[in-house]
């Protein structure tokens, strides 16, 4: 998940082709996933990864610094 400078959030999932991007109703992601509502507080150019669904989000800097939770 990004937080992009500009203010944009994208919910991203490893290799996707750029055709294959969608514009959603944030309502409809965090539906499908609860665990999304803890990243409400990302803050403008943050990243949160994890490994896998379940796994710890993981919060860090666009560019690689890691953000202390």
């Amino acid at each position: 998940m990004v937080h992009d400078y500009d203010g944009s959030w994208k919910f991203l999932t490893g290799d996707v082709a750029a055709d294959e991007a969608r514009v959603i109703c944030l309502e409809d992601i965090v539906q499908k996933d609860k665990t999304l509502n803890d990243l409400f507080n990302l803050g403008y150019g943050e990243i949160a990864t994890r490994k896998a669904i379940g796994e710890k989000w993981v919060r860090s800097i666009i560019g690689g610094w890691v953000v202390e939770n």
